[in-house]
């Protein structure tokens, strides 16, 4: 076996291994069960069953983040990690909408599930020109266990001050009016 060969079987094997911790983490029976071209024109949402997480995650310099900090927001959280293809491939949709969003006070934030954290997802996220304003890292998918998360991507919209919310699993059309004013709809109801 050449040398090049090795390496990239060594690759797939640490690929394969991050993918079953992170499914036994965090109970991903599918993490990858929606195929890139499978995201819908609507989101398919579904009442948050487990009470948000009051644990802190990271920001991209290390500082201790809590979800109550933005309680005066409406929120989009999309949770993602790089060895996604569908969390990859909606990434520059999300990044498209979040200045829109955002102006109409509606917060996009992105959360990665990556085990390397800021290291591996920060270079990931500028190499592809993805500036959403905050960032958060959560490679011990402390988050993703306390919501009870089944896959990935998986997006929750929340009211701002409130502890309820709404989850969609999968991919989505970001940039689909059809989305945007579910998203809206929903945060102003």
């Amino acid at each position: 076996m050449s040398y090049k060969t090795e390496i990239q079987k060594n690759q797939h094997e640490i690929t394969r291994r991050r993918f079953m911790q992170l499914s036994s983490a965090v109970g991903l029976a599918s993490v990858l069960a929606f195929p890139v071209y499978a995201a819908p024109s609507s989101l398919l949402l579904e009442a948050g069953e487990m009470p948000l997480p009051l644990t802190p995650i990271n920001t991209e310099s290390g500082a201790e983040f809590i979800l109550s900090e933005l309680r005066e927001f409406d929120l989009v959280i999309n949770f993602w990690a790089t060895w996604c293809p569908p969390c990859v491939h909606e990434l520059p949709h999300l990044n498209t909408i979040t200045t829109e969003l955002n102006a109409e006070g509606i917060k996009v934030i992105l959360v990665s599930m990556d085990r390397g954290g800021a290291a591996v997802a920060a270079p990931f996220l500028s190499q592809r020109k993805i500036t959403a304003p905050l960032s958060l890292y959560d490679p011990s998918a402390s988050w993703a266990r306390a919501l009870g998360l089944k896959g990935l991507p998986t997006t929750l919209l929340i009211k701002k001050n409130s502890a309820s919310y709404q989850v969609h699993t999968g991919p989505a059309d970001w940039d689909n009016d059809k989305i945007k004013g579910q998203i809206r709809k929903y945060l102003a109801s």
